[in-house]
This record gives C-alpha cells, structure tokens and sequence, in this order.
C-alpha cells in the first residue's frame, strides 16, 4: 500500500512540472513567431531539415561547405517532425518550447529526487526544479529560444547526477563513460 501511495506522490509531483512546462504557451501573442538570426527557427522546418542532412549545399554560389551545420539536426529533425506531422507554423514554437522546459524540469527534477528521496522534501524538489529553470540567467536564452543552450542546460542536471552516482560508486566506471 505504502508504494502505491508513495508512486501517487511521485506522479502528482510529476504533473505539477508538467503544467510549469506549459508557460511557454503563454508566451507567445497568437499568430506570432520568434524570428532572429540567434533563434535558430527557420521559416520552413522541413527544407532546413533537407538542407542540414547534407555538408555540401550546392544551391550557394558554387557550393558551400556546410560541414559544421550537422550537430543542429537533433533540433532541427524535432522541428520537422512536428512541421510533417501537421501542427500549424505558429505552434510549433511553443511546443518545441514546452518540450525544453519539460526536459528541464523534468532533469532537474531526477537529480532533486535522488539527493532528497524522502516524500518529506517535495517542497525541496519542486522548489530547487522552479527556481533552476526560471532565473534570470537562462531568461535571456528563452527569448532567444536558443535551443542548444537549453539542452545543455538540461543535460548538467544529468551529467552532475551520473557523477555523483559513480563517486558513491553506484554505477561503474564502463557505465559511466557510456551515459557521459
């Protein structure tokens, strides 16, 4: 009984960051889109994708190396899926921004979960996950919408937990080196 009660916490903790992970929606005035060089959103997600899988784009001058463009197609491939699928142009943003802060939250809640695993400290982990995502530092970044920055920001959590797990000697160094 107590498991079952103590998985009802746990997924009332978990959609409590799902609704913080839908401010995003509130962000943007209908029918407008972030535009920017920074930004990284093309106007046509699925040609940018097409454009990105290749590293020679011949259709520039007499080619242009494009080499460096590929560690974009995780963020642009999301993107295209959700452009393919049908979602209107001026959605795709918010979804894409309420996936980021999803992740994020929900990273930062695993790492707050192992430190304080007992029910007692929910206002430790909610609180610590708010306050790591919504801070004047990343703020400047969400406007951008620079989605490398935001999974990095996602991936400390993470890389930090993974650290400490192998310090206490919880997971091995083969482990280790495969999830860094």
């Amino acid at each position: 009984m107590k498991f079952f009660i103590k998985q009802k916490f746990v997924l009332c903790e978990i959609i409590i960051l799902f609704v913080l992970s839908l401010i995003p929606f509130l962000w943007f005035a209908p029918n407008h889109i972030i535009v920017g060089l920074d930004s990284g959103y093309p106007v046509d997600y699925e040609k940018y994708l097409d454009q990105r899988v290749f590293t020679w784009m011949a259709s520039h001058n007499f080619g242009v190396d494009f080499s460096a463009e590929v560690g974009v197609l995780p963020y642009s491939s999301l993107a295209a899926l959700l452009s393919h699928i049908g979602i209107p142009y001026f959605s795709i943003q918010k979804v894409l921004f309420s996936f980021w802060f999803f992740v994020m939250l929900g990273s930062t809640y695993l790492f707050l979960r192992y430190l304080y695993s007992q029910d007692k400290y929910w206002f430790v982990r909610l609180g610590g996950t708010f306050f790591y995502i919504f801070n004047l530092h990343l703020y400047s970044f969400m406007i951008q919408g620079e989605q490398p920055i935001l999974a990095s920001y996602t991936l400390l959590p993470l890389f930090t937990l993974i650290l400490i797990k192998f310090i206490r000697n919880e997971l091995s160094m083969l482990k280790t080196a495969v999830l860094l």
